[in-house]
């Protein structure tokens, strides 16, 4: 199938004939409850914690008087220094300590030596949450505060358990906290590393939720934060308790990543992503937006997925998200973003088009498709190895994964795999190609895979095979994050 066949297919069941604009949220907060919310927030750093990331960052807000704090505990349990920074006051707050724990709700109370600076927060009086709500805090540990959109989400239940699958609910079930069965805000959205502990607010300004957790770091959208009626309840609670430091530190939007290891990268004026951590081949695995079929290609490739880790990218405004093999130095180019293999053999290629309009799309796409993959220069598309028809999301995602070959299929000479996807006026194109990949090197990689050689000539073709592998695994792992 053409690539304009693909999304003239996507907009008739996406857009409909008459091309109705997409479902957009609510409208933002005002700039005036931002501005109050955000003078109220803090950005919460601290450091010699016990754990796997001994340093962290998270948001906070002021309540209950000027110099006292609402954070989520995980933020801050098992730390031996905890600093605030207040927007209203010129120098960092250092020697903050916490007063009131309440691990059931993750939530933890600290005690400012002065006075923040700013007017405590208020709860909402009602639980009722129609409207707009947003996050407002530090991203990766930002020192200024920004909103995140978020929405409510309504499922069966309303606990912890009916957010996470088995695997992740029994893993914070071994830590013994937060409780899984407390009614919690189920959020659409991106609650990213650093927002843990951020107000979640209301249109009015007043504090629904207080910002705890995202699946993969904020990767995949399925996020929560903990209901504003547990909040009164943190006075009454103690100071410590037996609560340690869990080890699912991947399930909370705290940022464990040290400052250094911060990436941000401009591919275009609107198109800012973030790395927002690492993950293997077999965690990203299971949250594919096609399990099966990447189950299925995986079967045919062969690749060594045990030694595969990316890192990941998101750009939070479209929910894009993407990955490369760990390492790789991802830069701007005049088309969008590039990044290149550390032996120079594989080229990966992001590109985003912005659209108003069905026309504008398939335009955009076919540019993308042919400045890419030109026939002209000999590429042509693989069908025994593309998607035969696109794929759908209830988000309104569409997209299909295409491979191409340069030259004639059966002899060729290099290889290239593509996922092309669409959402809400948006069209991301993630492609890679290698040149060095051919049917002689492809047949000899499998035959010493599925024989089990071991010989040099095996171990050379097999560095090759293995790195196209991982290729393409990293480029069928562009999505948008899934709301659901």
């Amino acid at each position: 199938m053409s690539l304009n066949r693909v999304i003239a297919a996507m907009l008739s069941v996406s857009f409909g004939l008459s091309l109705a604009a997409p479902r957009v949220a609510d409208a933002q907060i005002s700039s005036a409850v931002f501005t109050t919310v955000s003078n109220s927030s803090v950005l919460i750093t601290t450091a010699k914690c016990s754990g796997s990331r001994p340093i962290r960052s998270g948001s906070g807000f002021v309540w209950h008087s000027k110099s006292e704090v609402v954070t989520a505990l995980h933020v801050v349990i098992g730390c031996q220094s905890i600093t605030v920074t207040s927007p209203m006051r010129a120098n960092d707050i250092a020697n903050v300590r916490i007063s009131h724990v309440d691990p059931d709700h993750d939530l933890a109370m600290l005690k400012s030596p002065l006075d923040v600076g700013a007017p405590p927060l208020t709860v909402a009086a009602t639980p009722y949450l129609s409207g707009s709500l947003a996050a407002i805090g530090f991203p990766y540990g930002v020192t200024s505060a920004s909103s995140t959109d978020l929405s409510e989400r309504y499922v069966q239940g309303g606990s912890l358990s009916n957010i996470l699958d088995s695997n992740d609910a029994a893993r914070i079930a071994s830590a013994h906290w937060p409780s899984l069965s407390e009614p919690v805000l189920n959020l659409e959205g991106h609650l990213v590393p650093g927002l843990s502990g951020a107000p979640v607010v209301n249109d009015q300004g007043s504090i629904v939720g207080v910002a705890d957790g995202g699946l993969k770091d904020g990767y995949v959208a399925i996020s929560w934060a903990i209901k504003a009626s547990a909040i009164a309840a943190l006075l009454s609670k103690p100071q410590s308790s037996s609560a340690t430091g869990n080890n699912v530190a991947d399930l909370f939007a705290y940022d464990g990543i040290e400052p250094a290891q911060m990436i941000s990268v401009s591919c275009s004026k609107d198109f800012i992503v973030d790395r927002i951590g690492a993950e293997s081949y077999l965690g990203l695995a299971p949250n594919s937006d096609d399990a099966n079929g990447l189950s299925s290609f995986t079967q045919a490739l062969m690749p060594n997925v045990t030694s595969e880790v990316f890192d990941i990218y998101q750009d939070r405004s479209s929910g894009i998200a993407f990955v490369l093999p760990t390492g790789l130095r991802l830069k701007r180019s005049s088309e969008g973003c590039t990044a290149v293999s550390n032996n120079g053999a594989i080229s990966y290629f992001i590109r985003v088009s912005r659209f108003d309009n069905l026309s504008q799309l398939l335009k955009g796409a076919l540019s993308d498709e042919t400045a890419l993959f030109n026939p002209v220069d000999g590429w042509q598309a693989d069908p025994s190895y593309s998607y035969p028809k696109p794929l759908s999301r209830p988000d309104r995602m569409f997209w299909t994964r295409k491979t191409y070959v340069k030259g004639v299929i059966g002899a060729w000479s290099g290889a290239a795999f593509a996922t092309y996807a669409t959402r809400d006026r948006v069209e991301l194109t993630v492609a890679v190609k290698d040149l060095s990949i051919n049917p002689s090197l492809q047949s000899q990689s499998l035959s010493c895979i599925m024989n089990n050689i071991t010989s040099s000539a095996c171990s050379t073709a097999l560095v090759a095979w293995y790195a196209w592998g991982e290729a393409v695994h990293a480029v069928w792992f562009a999505t948008f994050s899934q709301y659901v």
